[in-house]
């Protein structure tokens, strides 16, 4: 558990850097829209330059707002994810957070949608794979077998 703080607070000193270009484009609040186009916009393409930029808007949306709600628990991520490289376990963080964003907006519902947030960290996990990112790992490659055939749930 300690682990999963630390990277998740790893995650969010990445996103306070990110979170100071973001602010020079923007000052004002973050509207349900541009946040549901941000993770779109960022799933489509989480290795793009911009892709830190892009989760510290949803790292920022996700504190502000009260229309989505995101808990991370280390059940929703893989057990090595505190032994990669920093840049990694944000790309895989964002990716959760915008999965979970986009389920909530779409569906304008407001709770954890941690099934959601995983599925999109998976798809995220497969672009870092395909690009020699990251080698295989066996606890994600079981919970996309589990998406596959509809039996990945979280609570």
């Amino acid at each position: 558990m300690v682990s999963l703080l630390r990277s998740i607070l790893l995650l969010f000193l990445l996103l306070t850097v990110a979170n100071g270009v973001a602010a020079d484009e923007s000052e004002s609040e973050i509207t349900p829209e541009l946040a549901l186009d941000v993770a779109k916009l960022y799933q489509s393409d989480p290795l793009a330059e911009d892709a830190i930029s892009l989760i510290a808007i949803l790292v920022k949306f996700s504190r502000e707002s009260d229309q989505v709600l995101v808990h991370f628990s280390t059940d929703y991520f893989p057990p090595n994810l505190k032994n990669m490289d920093p840049q990694i376990s944000a790309q895989l963080l964002g990716a959760y957070i915008a999965g979970n964003i986009e389920y909530q907006l779409e569906n304008n519902v407001n709770e954890n949608r941690a099934t959601e947030g995983v599925i999109s960290m998976l798809g995220t996990y497969a672009a870092l794979k395909q690009s020699g990112v990251v080698s295989e790992l066996p606890s994600l490659e079981t919970w996309i077998e589990k998406a596959e055939n509809g039996e990945l749930e979280f609570d």
